[in-house]
This record gives structure tokens, sequence and C-alpha cells, in this order.
């Protein structure tokens, strides 16, 4: 995923929607609005980062941020 300088998560309910369906086919817990609130303590900068979003066996949420890069060949 990606989280933009203004805060944004683009496609936010796309996302959500897979990871429930993959949770529910792993049965694995999923707790919508933990979610949201791991998303909203997450730090915007001046520019966009890339989200990676787990969820563990267990149900709990790890959000990871990095750099977003350039990609070498254009899509």
């Amino acid at each position: 995923m990606r989280l933009t300088a203004a805060g944004d998560i683009p496609r936010l309910e796309l996302h959500l929607a897979r990871l429930s369906r993959s949770a529910r086919a792993f049965r694995y817990p999923f707790y919508r609005r933990k979610v949201i609130d791991a998303l909203r303590q997450l730090t915007v900068t001046h520019a966009d980062q890339r989200l990676r979003l787990t969820l563990e066996k267990s149900g709990r949420i790890h959000c990871t941020l990095s750099p977003l890069t350039e990609l070498s060949v254009p899509l």
C-alpha cells in the first residue's frame, strides 16, 4: 500500500476487503477497527511512503513504513 504525504491511503477500502477475505480464508481473527486505529497512528512525512500491513495468526497487526522508490522499469 502507499501512504501519501497528505496522510491518505489510496484504495484503502479495497485493501481492507482483501485482507478481510484472506483472514477469513486462513481463519485468522480480523478486527477492522484495530486495523484502522493502527493506520491512524502512522507518522506522515513530506513524501509518499510504502506501507506494509501484516496480520499475524493471533490477529495482531504490524505496520511498517519504508521509502517509496522509483521503479527501474515504468509500468
